[in-house]
């Protein structure tokens, strides 16, 4: 029995070594592969980072603490966290990444960023969280954004999602310089296959009619009136058939805003030019299969 239980512990303590020893490896391959992207971006930003870490068994990445500085930047940008979860122990592909930005802030003096803030935002508290799990396939160049999302407390959610096809990236970087011409490139040449944007608003949109009542020295349900009547003209003007039951949706969030959906999902995939071709409001809506939803 004896020689059993110091078996046990022997072993447990081999495993335990090389966990550690594992774990210390992977943490350095983390904080190599930081440096490296550190030192991409040295020109144009300073960035520090209080802790790196990799979860051993899942690969997935975590930093921590993170402060940027760039010249043109009125006040440093904090960041809680940064989890990588395409990491994959420093072995992840680049063109299939999945992460999360936790807590992204101002460092100091948040009006600087928001200079004459228009509505009654508590800027000591603003904090936005990102998330973005996307696949760019260069042998059959399309791109899966399978989730894009972006939430502040104070605000609201948006989360999207976008497939696009005939989209050839270039495999380096452009200069930026080339970035203008490159992306026009880009919207001509790529078509759409679906996407959807779904706003889920927390306080934001109220906020907004606030505003705007102050500065037309009018109630929140004048502004809301007025909008509804905005959009009845907008109807009587296009005399759109598929039009007239987006901007009844529309009206919907505005009588309450909750949540509001957006999705493209075309007969076919469907790119600029076509979009451009379509000559009335009706068969751009058909083409793009645009459905709105509150």
């Amino acid at each position: 029995m004896k020689k059993i239980s110091v078996g046990i512990v022997i072993l447990t303590l081999v495993i335990g070594s090389a966990l550690a020893g594992g774990q210390l490896f992977v943490n350095h391959q983390a904080e190599i592969a930081l440096e490296e992207r550190l030192a991409e971006v040295k020109d144009k930003a300073d960035v520090q980072c209080d802790k790196v870490s990799v979860n051993i068994f899942t690969g997935v990445a975590s930093f921590q603490g993170l402060k940027m500085v760039t010249e043109s930047s009125p006040a440093p940008v904090l960041v809680d966290e940064v989890i990588v979860h395409s990491f994959r122990w420093g072995q992840g592909n680049p063109n299939q990444q999945h992460f999360e930005v936790i807590g992204i802030k101002p460092g100091a003096n948040a009006e600087a960023y928001f200079p004459n803030s228009p509505m009654n935002v508590d800027l000591a508290k603003i904090s936005w969280d990102l998330e973005c799990d996307y696949d760019y396939n260069p042998e059959h160049q399309t791109l899966d954004v399978n989730k894009l999302r972006m939430a502040e407390a104070q605000c609201g959610v948006f989360d999207m999602e976008f497939h696009l096809a005939n989209l050839n990236l270039p495999q380096t970087p452009p200069s930026s310089d080339q970035m203008a011409l490159l992306t026009i490139k880009l919207l001509f040449q790529a078509k759409i296959v679906g996407a959807s944007l779904t706003y889920e608003d927390r306080a934001l949109f109220q906020l907004a009619l606030e505003k705007a009542a102050r500065e037309h020295n009018k109630s929140v349900d004048q502004i809301r009136k007025e909008l509804g009547e905005t959009i009845k003209a907008q109807m009587k003007i296009n005399q759109s058939p598929a039009l007239a039951p987006i901007l009844e949706q529309v009206q919907a969030f505005i009588n309450n805003p909750e949540k509001l959906t957006i999705r493209l999902s075309p007969p076919e995939p469907i790119g600029m030019q076509a979009i451009q071709a379509a000559k009335t409001v009706d068969e751009k809506i058909r083409i793009l299969g645009l459905e709105v939803k509150a």
